[in-house]
């Protein structure tokens, strides 16, 4: 982790990724299904949100408005240092872009412009660095 940022801006990376969490999830929840080209609108599709997509979102309003009020509160906490560890960073040779998100657990991002990959656990915590990574290697291996 140290080698690629300095820890103001690790922290400033898990600030921006925890947002991209929140948003995520505020996005699926008011996106309804709309359209389909050529096709048109499926009626029975249309009063349900984006969200009934994932498989990790439990569909009653209480738990939508539990996770998304955690990853708020997530955003609001000033200090991340007791977070730096749940961020791994490391290089890649991808030629495409990756994304993958399970909310209130883990975001990915491979970046191949930056030859960059970015992997946040949003609620584990780890000791040190190699733990998070082999976290996140296992998780990608399912993943890809």
């Amino acid at each position: 982790m140290g080698r690629f940022f300095n820890e103001e801006e690790t922290e400033d990376i898990i600030r921006w990724l925890e947002i991209l969490d929140y948003k995520y999830q505020a996005f699926s929840l008011m996106t309804k299904f709309s359209v389909l080209k050529r096709k048109g609108p499926i009626d029975f599709l249309t009063d349900y949100s984006l969200s009934v997509l994932d498989p990790n979102i439990e569909y009653s309003p209480r738990s939508a408005t539990k996770n998304i009020r955690e990853a708020l509160a997530r955003i609001t906490v000033k200090s991340k240092q007791k977070n730096l560890y749940s961020l791994v960073i490391f290089k890649t040779h991808n030629p495409d872009f990756y994304f993958s998100h399970k909310n209130n657990d883990f975001l990915f991002l491979d970046l191949p412009r930056y030859n960059l990959a970015l992997f946040y656990f949003y609620k584990k915590l780890f000791a040190e660095a190699v733990h998070s990574k082999d976290a996140a290697m296992e998780i990608l291996s399912r993943v890809y």
